[in-house]
């Protein structure tokens, strides 16, 4: 029962970032946070400084020979759930960390509540093929599975997966991959991409 209330909370969450930014104060939609407002994380956390290290920071993780950014916002308590956030598509990866910042600072601002361990992931897009940046996020999520709890002295309890547009592709598929305790997929790109380029090179749609 608290896992489903978590997830309709969650979800209304998302919606909610559809549509805009809502303010605390009142129900009225704020303006959507431009590029040049959003400020990653100054610290550049190593892997040895992990254990220590507290709020939120940018570090890069190591997973199956793969190497993958993560901002990470960890909370002061001793045991928490997990939320791993995958932004949208972008043009270079010169802007998939402020991509990933803006998703976990709205993500922030919807759930409202400060005993959640944020992950936002800063997968990698220039140069791949729409989906092949699968095996980038697929190694972010088992690094929170498997060693997020050591690495970051915290006792990481369920893990939810939200995912905007190419990311709601992204954590659709994920989930298929290593069941997790809930996602939420908002404007998720096609994801059946075989089906897709057929309709496209049929003519049977643009």
């Amino acid at each position: 029962m608290k896992a489903l209330k978590t997830i309709a909370t969650l979800s209304a969450a998302i919606t909610m970032t559809a549509c805009g930014t809502t303010s605390s104060n009142d129900n009225k939609i704020s303006p959507p946070v431009t590029e040049s407002e959003i400020q990653p994380p100054q610290t550049n956390v190593e892997d040895s400084e992990l254990n220590s290290a507290t709020g939120q920071f940018l570090t890069t993780i190591s997973q199956d020979k793969l190497n993958v950014q993560l901002i990470i916002d960890k909370p002061a308590v001793e045991a928490a759930d997990v939320i791993l956030t995958f932004h949208g598509t972008v043009e270079t990866d010169d802007k998939i960390i402020q991509a990933a910042q803006k998703t976990l600072d709205e993500t922030k601002k919807l759930i409202k509540r400060n005993d959640i361990l944020y992950i936002s992931v800063a997968y990698p897009e220039e140069g791949l093929l729409m989906g092949d940046n699968i095996k980038h996020s697929e190694a972010a999520l088992l690094w929170v599975k498997q060693k997020a709890s050591s690495a970051l002295n915290i006792i990481t309890k369920r893990v939810f997966l939200i995912g905007h547009s190419q990311g709601g592709y992204i954590v659709t598929r994920l989930n298929t991959m290593h069941p997790t305790d809930g996602v939420i997929a908002n404007a998720p790109g096609p994801l059946d991409f075989k089906l897709r380029c057929e309709l496209e090179e049929s003519g049977k749609i643009p």
